[in-house]
């Protein structure tokens, strides 16, 4: 384009400047590639294995990789979980099982806060040891939890559940549930009268971890 306007500024009409059109696509390139790295880091064949991770790091290194496509929704992740690690030791966990946790939440709560109208979506995280096990909250300021749920709330994680109006498939949540059972936790609603949350309790994570390292 600077060499056919050779140069010059482009003065024809609005909506036909090119340079806009680039700065859009180079945009969307940008948020592909982010969204690819995604979902192509979590399926590497070594994130299938079951190995030694430390769970900080890693939920804050995926987290790492959302920010680009957050932050075009205009959506924080509030630092509480970037800050100074609240859950010590390492657990037992392959990497693919965090990003099926992590990228359904984040799907949809992304999903969820752009249909409210909030200056202030945020969404945020939490980690810490309980005894001998080690509690994830995942909470975000959308809309509370759909009416038909209220008094059945774990019906959320049924195959073919969704509150949403179009475009829900109501698998991810199962999926999610199926994720965190395999990994010996729990997974509930958070009980909020505004916004949505999860609370995950993996039993015995720091037993285990420490039962295997000194073996």
């Amino acid at each position: 384009m600077n060499y056919i306007l050779q140069g010059k500024e482009y003065t024809g009409l609005p909506v036909y400047n090119p340079y806009t059109r680039i700065d859009i696509l180079e945009k969307n390139d940008r948020l592909t590639a982010a969204f690819l790295d995604v979902v192509m880091e979590g399926l590497k064949k070594d994130s299938l294995v079951k190995k030694e991770i430390s769970l900080h790091e890693e939920i804050v290194n995926i987290l790492g990789k959302w920010q680009l496509m957050l932050e075009d929704k205009h959506i924080t992740i509030r630092p509480d979980i970037f800050e100074e690690r609240k859950s010590g030791g390492n657990v037992q966990m392959s990497i693919v099982d965090l990003y099926i946790i992590l990228n359904n939440f984040l799907l949809n709560a992304a999903w969820f806060l752009e249909q409210e109208h909030n200056s202030r979506r945020e969404i945020w995280f939490e980690l810490y040891n309980q005894g001998e096990d080690i509690c994830f909250l995942m909470e975000n300021n959308g809309p509370a939890l759909a009416e038909k749920y209220k008094n059945n709330p774990d019906k959320i994680f049924e195959m073919g559940e969704t509150s949403k109006d179009k475009g829900g498939t109501g698998l991810g949540l199962w999926v999610v549930k199926e994720t965190v059972e395999r990994n010996n936790g729990i997974v509930e609603v958070l009980e909020r009268s505004e916004g949505f949350g999860l609370k995950i309790m993996f039993k015995g994570m720091v037993k285990e971890y420490v039962s295997n390292r000194n073996h």
